[in-house]
């Protein structure tokens, strides 16, 4: 988890505190006000960022998948979806694991060829004998 100890100072009105303090009370798994404003601002921060991006660069990642990124974010594991994914895209490049997905599948493949050759085998062999 990543420490968390530089302040900073954030001038509001006491209205805008107590629409927060509400909002908090309405919704507590964000925590205090702090939590609540370092995640309101990062996902602001990320939101904006979407404009940067191009549609052939997006990915769609399963609900589930994605809910569970969001609790990640929400308990301040990661600072955005975004950031938590480029992480597990890390840490499967260091671990090969998507050269091992590879040739695993290039396996699967070769396997499959290899059936279907002595498929061709046995029927080139029943033509023969015609049975």
């Amino acid at each position: 988890m990543v420490e968390k100890t530089t302040k900073i100072t954030l001038r509001i009105s006491e209205e805008e505190l107590n629409e927060i303090d509400d909002f908090l009370e309405r919704n507590p798994q964000y925590g205090s006000r702090s939590e609540f404003l370092r995640h309101s601002a990062l996902n602001f921060i990320n939101s904006q960022r979407v404009f940067l991006v191009n549609d052939d660069n997006a990915i769609h990642i399963a609900k589930r998948f994605e809910n569970f990124f969001k609790m990640a974010v929400d308990n301040g594991y990661f600072t955005s979806i975004e950031s938590a994914v480029n992480e597990v895209i890390e840490n499967a490049m260091r671990e090969e694991l998507l050269l091992k997905m590879i040739n695993a599948k290039k396996g699967g493949l070769k396997s499959l060829e290899k059936a279907l050759k002595d498929d061709m085998e046995v029927d080139r062999e029943y033509d023969k004998y015609k049975f």
